[in-house]
């Protein structure tokens, strides 16, 4: 939040913001983890509430490349939404 402030969070509500943020909750196969609901909480109050949360297992690969193929994707099309629109301010 420190670093990319307003970036993280959406103009309007159905929009995505200007940087994709993923959380990988990680170690899932681990005893007395953070539960889901409390980690969407705090990112519900920091205004994030797009903000995917995948359940990983590093160690495995569970859902590791599912996160980091989101978070590319979209900063992609985020990419070229903001190509197309100077595109179409420009004269």
């Amino acid at each position: 939040m420190k670093f990319y402030g307003d970036k993280l969070i959406p103009p309007a509500p159905f929009d995505p913001p200007e940087v994709p943020l993923v959380v990988l909750a990680n170690k899932r196969d681990l005893e007395d983890i953070v539960e889901i609901s409390k980690i969407r909480q705090v990112l519900d109050t920091a205004k994030m509430d797009h903000t995917l949360i995948y359940e990983t297992i590093a160690i495995t690969g569970v859902n590791v490349k599912r996160a980091f193929v989101y978070a590319a994707r979209q900063a992609v099309l985020n990419h070229y939404k903001k190509l197309s629109g100077k595109a179409m301010e420009s004269p």
